[in-house]
This record gives structure tokens, sequence and C-alpha cells, in this order.
């Protein structure tokens, strides 16, 4: 599955890793699956890991549609944190384009990362041993 994601609960972080040929739908499905997630909290960080990605297809109205579940979540505005780890160039620049998108429309504060240890610097976590 190119789209996964791991909940952990005690960090209030949810890590969404994406592997191979990513797109539109299956982020989406994602999302969705995730916020049904009976361990999910609307509070919670997430983890964007796009590391392993060689072709990420997301669209204008893909990203747009992301933008608004977030914007959408169950109960009342909760404030969190996305954090996108893009290295490439392509996944980089959608990440900006999400980043804009959400800007002022979501409680998410988004920032995109080309490496991991300012990703998670950046949402207050450990950083990752090698």
């Amino acid at each position: 599955m190119p789209v996964t994601y791991q909940i952990d609960k005690s960090a209030r972080l949810v890590r969404v890793i994406c592997t191979g040929d990513v797109d539109d739908q299956q982020v989406l499905a994602l999302y969705r699956r995730m916020r049904a997630d009976p361990d999910y909290s609307p509070g919670f960080s997430e983890l964007v890991d796009q590391r392993d990605v060689s072709r990420l297809d997301l669209t204008r109205a893909g990203l747009r549609s992301l933008a608004d579940l977030s914007a959408n979540r169950e109960g009342p505005p909760t404030p969190f944190r996305t954090a996108i780890v893009a290295p490439s160039d392509p996944t980089f620049a959608l990440g900006r384009m999400y980043e804009l998108l959400s800007d002022g429309a979501t409680p998410e504060e988004v920032s995109v990362f080309r490496d991991m240890d300012a990703a998670l610097a950046w949402l207050g976590m450990a950083v990752e041993e090698d």
C-alpha cells in the first residue's frame, strides 16, 4: 500500500508514510480511514514522510480536498501541526502548495522540510537515531 499511517497516542502524533507512486485518491482514502480510527484525535500532530515517494501525483483539486478534510474535523477547531518531509523538488513543491492552501483556512499549521530531523524538531519531537 503506497500510503499508510501509524498513530502514537502517547506522543499525540500520526505518522503518514508514503512510498512508491502516490495519487489523490490514495491520500484522501487514507485520511478518511485515519479520521475514522478510534485511536485518532483531532489535536494530534501529523508527520508526513515522503522520503520514499517515486512519483507524487496530487492535483490542486486533491490538495484542496485534503485541506477541506482538515478544516472539517469533528468537534471544536483544535490547532495542530503537520510537518511534511519532502526531500525531492517535486514533492517539496506540492507540500508548499498544500501549506499555502491550508494557511488560515484550517486550524492546521503546515510546514515543509527537506529532512526528517528538522521536521521532528519543529513538531517538538525527539530526533530519530540512525
